[in-house]
């Protein structure tokens, strides 16, 4: 998991359900989670971390949504 997403990211070894249609988002080093806004009139992807900027839309291509997260106990 990036470190865009550290504030709500799974712990170690959790296990993220995600439903294929919205969230996460690829990039063309690997896949993360940002959040989807919309922001004058444009769609953008949001980082949890305010260290990153927000990504727009047309920079990623969305590939399904977190549902929930598992967490081994």
């Amino acid at each position: 998991m990036q470190d865009g997403f550290v504030q709500t990211a799974p712990d170690a070894g959790s296990y993220t359900v995600i439903q294929w249609e919205y969230l996460p988002q690829e990039l063309e080093f690997g896949a993360t989670v940002k959040v989807l806004r919309r922001q004058d009139g444009q769609v953008c992807l949001m980082p949890r971390n305010p260290a990153y900027q927000p990504l727009p839309g047309d920079r990623a291509q969305i590939i399904g949504k977190v549902v929930g997260v598992l967490r081994l106990l």
